[in-house]
C-alpha cells in the first residue's frame, strides 16, 4: 500500500533499516481543522514569465486579504524583478511591503516587522519558507510564484540516482509544499489561503496538502474574489467587536463618574469638556480624570481607553 511504501522510504532515508532492533512507527493526526480553516488555489491564467503579471496577481491577492501576505519565490532573480512592480501597487493601498534580498535588514528583523503589522506583506525565498513562525492574523495568505521544484545540483543528482529521479523530485517538491503550507496554520484558530501562481503543479503532488482541503484550479479573478470573501467574515467580526467595545466604553464613562478635562500645554490650566469624545484644540491635550486614578489619556483616542474600559469595573472599591 501507499502507507507501507512511504514508511519504507522514510526508514531508508533516515538509516533506520540499518538498526539491529525493530523500528517502531506511529501516526498522529493533526489537531487543526484544515478543511474549515484553509483554502488552496492553483491559478492557471498568470503569465509566470512576466514580472508585471506576477506582481499584479500578488498585489490583487494581498489587497483582497488586507495584507498579511507572504510571497514566496523559487529564485532570487524573480523576486528582485517583481519587487519594484509590486511595491507601488501596495503602497497606493496603504499596505507595507518588506522583502528579503532587497531591504537592508537581516531576515529575523524582517520577520519581526512583518509579525508586528497585520497589514504588512513579506517577500522571500527558501529561508523565509523554512524559518518563519508567524501565528495569528499577521500571516493569513501565502502565495508561491512557481512550483518549488528542487534544484538539480550534485546532491540532487546523487540521491535521484539512488531513489529514482521522478520519485526523488516528487518527494522533495511535496516536502517543500508541505513545509510552506505548515507556515500558514500555527494555532487552532488560525485561518489562511494558500495560492500557487503556476498551473504546472501535477495532481499527484496535491497530496502534499492535508486531507479534506480541496485544491481548486481557478483564474486569478476568481482566486481574488474567493480570497476577499474568505476574509470578509473576519472583517465583519472585527467591526462588531469594535462596536461592542465602543458601547462598553460609553457605559463605563456614564457609570464611573469620570470627567474629561482639556489641559493647555502653555499655561497648564484645565477646562472641562462637554464629553469625553470632544476634540480639544491644538494647544490643549485631552486627559482622562477618574475618582480611581488621577489622570489618564482620553479620546478622542479610543485605543487608550480600551484598557481603562476593560479594567475599571474590577478596580472599584
Amino acid at each position: 500500500s501507499d502507507d507501507q511504501r512511504i514508511w519504507q522510504s522514510a526508514k531508508a532515508l533516515t538509516g533506520a533499516l540499518h538498526l539491529n532492533s525493530p523500528v517502531l512507527t506511529s501516526y498522529h493526526a493533526s489537531p487543526f481543522n484544515y478543511p474549515e480553516r484553509t483554502r488552496i488555489f492553483i491559478v492557471n491564467d498568470v503569465a509566470r514569465d512576466r514580472p508585471t503579471a506576477t506582481a499584479g496577481a500578488m498585489a490583487a491577492l494581498f489587497k483582497a486579504a488586507g495584507g498579511g501576505g507572504l510571497g514566496l519565490f523559487t529564485a532570487i532573480q524573480r523576486l528582485r524583478a517583481v519587487h519594484p512592480e509590486l511595491l507601488p501597487l501596495l503602497s497606493d493601498a496603504g499596505l507595507p511591503l518588506y522583502a528579503q534580498h532587497i531591504d537592508r535588514m537581516n531576515l529575523a528583523t524582517l520577520i519581526q516587522l512583518f509579525r508586528d503589522d497585520t497589514k504588512a506583506s513579506l517577500l522571500g525565498t527558501d529561508a523565509v519558507r523554512d524559518g518563519v513562525d508567524v501565528p495569528g492574523d499577521a500571516l493569513r495568505l501565502m502565495v508561491y510564484d512557481r512550483v518549488p521544484w528542487p534544484r538539480p545540483d550534485m546532491l540532487f543528482k546523487a540521491r535521484s540516482a539512488w531513489q529514482g529521479r521522478e520519485d526523488w523530485t516528487d518527494r522533495l517538491t511535496r516536502a517543500k509544499l508541505r513545509q510552506a503550507f505548515g507556515r500558514l496554520i500555527r494555532r487552532q484558530n488560525d485561518r489562511g489561503i494558500f495560492v500557487i501562481l503556476d498551473s504546472r503543479l501535477p495532481t499527484r503532488l496535491t497530496n502534499a496538502f492535508p486531507d479534506g482541503v480541496p485544491v481548486e484550479r481557478v483564474g486569478i479573478a476568481e482566486a481574488v474574489a474567493e480570497t476577499a470573501a474568505f476574509f470578509k467574515d473576519d472583517n465583519e467580526l472585527s467591526l462588531q467587536s469594535h462596536l461592542l467595545l465602543f458601547i462598553m466604553i460609553g457605559h463605563f464613562i456614564m457609570t464611573s463618574k469620570a470627567k474629561c478635562l482639556s489641559v493647555n500645554k502653555g499655561t497648564g490650566k484645565t477646562s472641562a469638556l462637554t464629553n469625553c469624545f470632544t476634540k480639544p484644540s491644538r494647544q490643549n491635550e485631552a486627559i482622562f480624570r477618574s475618582p480611581y486614578r488621577p489622570y489618564r489619556p482620553c479620546r478622542p483616542y479610543l485605543d487608550r481607553l480600551v484598557l481603562l474600559a476593560l479594567v475599571r469595573p474590577f478596580q472599584q472599591p
